[in-house]
Order: structure tokens, then C-alpha cells, then sequence
């Protein structure tokens, strides 16, 4: 359904200059999912699947469990959105479209990934697609999300494999599961970079219980540059 709210708002980030639309500073009745005709963002982002001008998304501690996905297709074949910013959202769903989205476009442009303060069940489905990302995001964020010990093992392996995430800046996964066998592989990942890749400033990987005294042996050896 029409919403001048809407409208309004990408007037305004049109305006202003703003290559990045920002949800949070829509009015709230544009959310509120008990009015009797929902609205739906699906419209606004098929517009901007060939629009050059926009390069993030952003929602920041808005109730949306639907806007992950909503905005998967047009990822698929957009190569201008570097911030894809999601944040205390509600999400339940939306790894798996995310994922397709990653697979079909290679030429995405996604550096900056935050998806924290949500409870994605199909997180692993994206962890697996990271190993096929083409872009070299520097920002990667998944706190709150739940990673159990297999999509652990899946998020490592990727960011072991997949030369593009070897220049991380930042990683923050905190629910994530660690086993002797993963976190063997993660320092794996750590002694595999190169200098100009070793760029990670801000680690959080959670609790870890059992051999976080080679991860950060590993840590200290390779100077890798935490602050």
C-alpha cells in the first residue's frame, strides 16, 4: 500500500546526499504490523535493484523480522550496496535468501555486514555462502545470532577459504560454538595471513573454553593488531 511517509523519507536521503537509506528515521507507523494493510518495502526495493545511487541499507532497533529478506533480490543483482545494516531487528529468517543472493551476483558489493541483536535460524546457510562472496567486506558482525558448533565450523571454514575475507578488520560473532577443532581452524586462518592482510583490530568470538591459550599465543606471535 502507498505510504507518502515513505516517500518522504527517500526525499529527504535524496536531498541531503545520503547514498544510504536509513529506516530508522521513518515514521513508526510505517512498522506497525497491526494495521489492517501492511506495508510493504518489497516496491521500493525492486526500485533500487538498478539504481546506482544508494549504497547501504540500514535499520537499526526496529521490529522488521521480514526486511532481510524483502531486500535479498535486489542484492542478487545489485552491485552498488556496499552496507547492508541490520541491527535488533527481530530477525528470524533470511540466511537462505542471503545466501542465494551472495551465490547469484557475483558482482555484490557488500563490505560492511551487520546482522547483530538478531536470532537468524538459517545463519548457516549464510556462513556457507560467504566462501562464494566476491566482494572484500572488512566489517563482518553476527553477534546475538546463535552459531552452534557445526555452523561454527561452517563460518570458519569460509573465512579460511574464501581469500576475499582475509583482510577482516573487524569479526564479532559472540553466540558462536567453539570446539578444540574449530577454533584449531581459525588459528589456522590467523597464521595464514599475509602482512598487508593483517588488518583485524576487533575480535569477539564469545566464550571460549577449551584452547583459547594457542588461539591467543597465535594472536600475539602473528602481531595481529587487536585494539
Amino acid at each position: 500500500k502507498y505510504n507518502h511517509s515513505i516517500i518522504q523519507a527517500i526525499h529527504t536521503t535524496l536531498i541531503t546526499s545520503n547514498p544510504i537509506i536509513d529506516f530508522s528515521i521513518m515514521p513508526l507507523s510505517c512498522f506497525d504490523n497491526s494495521r489492517p494493510h501492511k506495508i510493504s518495502f518489497t516496491p521500493l526495493f525492486s526500485t533500487m535493484t538498478f539504481c546506482p545511487y544508494f549504497t547501504g541499507i540500514m535499520c537499526y532497533n526496529l521490529n522488521k523480522p521480514n526486511i532481510l529478506k524483502s531486500c535479498t533480490r535486489m542484492l542478487g543483482k545489485n552491485g552498488n550496496i556496499s552496507i547492508l545494516a541490520l541491527r535488533n531487528c527481530g530477525l528470524i529468517k533470511g540466511g537462505k535468501r542471503l545466501a542465494t543472493a551472495i551465490y547469484s551476483n557475483k558482482n555484490i558489493g557488500l563490505q560492511y555486514i551487520d546482522l547483530s541483536g538478531n536470532q537468524i535460524t538459517d545463519i548457516d546457510e549464510f556462513a556457507k555462502s560467504l566462501n562464494y562472496l566476491t566482494s572484500k567486506p572488512f566489517y563482518l558482525n553476527l553477534n546475538g545470532n546463535t552459531l552452534n558448533a557445526e555452523a561454527t565450523s561452517i563460518l570458519i571454514r569460509s573465512i579460511n577459504e574464501n581469500p576475499n575475507l582475509h583482510n577482516l578488520t573487524y569479526l564479532l560473532a559472540n553466540k558462536a560454538t567453539f570446539t578444540r577443532e574449530n577454533l584449531s581452524d581459525f588459528a589456522h586462518y590467523i597464521n595464514s595471513l599475509s602482512e598487508e592482510d593483517n588488518k583485524l583490530t576487533t575480535l569477539d568470538l564469545g566464550r571460549i573454553e577449551d584452547g583459547s591459550k594457542k588461539l591467543f599465543k597465535v594472536l600475539a606471535n602473528k602481531q595481529v593488531p587487536i585494539q
